[in-house]
C-alpha cells in the first residue's frame, strides 16, 4: 500500500518542481523588449541609456519579463525611475526606487549626522 501512495507524491512533486510553462521559451523577443524600452526612453526629456536588458523568472511557475535597467534615474514623479518592466504581453510598467529626494523642508539623516 506505501508504494502507490508514495509514487503519487513524489510525481505530484515532479510535476510541481518541473512545470510545463518553465520550459516554453519567451513569447516576446528580445529584440521586441529593446524597441518598447528605447521607444519608451524618447519620450523622455535627457534620457538615459539602456544598460542591461534580462530575462527575469518573477513566479515559481515560470511567469517570465523582460527587465530594462537605466544607467540613471528618471526624475519628475514621486520616485526616481531606474527601469521598466516589460511583461509578455508587451505591456509597460515603470520600475522605482524609495530612495528619491527628500521633500520640502526634510533632510535625509545618516550615520554621520548621529551623535
Amino acid at each position: 500500500m506505501k508504494t502507490p501512495l508514495c509514487l503519487a507524491v513524489a510525481t505530484t512533486l515532479v510535476a510541481f518542481a518541473f512545470p510545463a510553462q518553465a520550459e516554453k521559451a519567451a513569447v516576446l523577443p528580445i529584440e521586441t523588449a529593446l524597441k518598447l524600452a528605447q521607444d519608451y526612453l524618447k519620450g523622455q526629456p535627457n534620457p538615459p541609456t539602456i544598460v542591461a536588458l534580462t530575462l527575469d523568472d518573477v513566479t515559481i511557475r515560470g511567469r517570465k519579463i523582460w527587465y530594462a535597467r537605466w544607467s540613471a534615474p528618471i526624475f519628475g514623479g514621486d520616485k526616481p525611475q531606474i527601469g521598466l518592466q516589460i511583461e509578455m504581453s508587451g505591456e509597460l510598467v515603470k520600475v522605482v526606487t524609495g530612495a528619491g529626494e527628500p521633500g520640502p523642508g526634510r533632510r535625509r539623516y545618516g550615520a554621520r549626522d548621529m551623535r
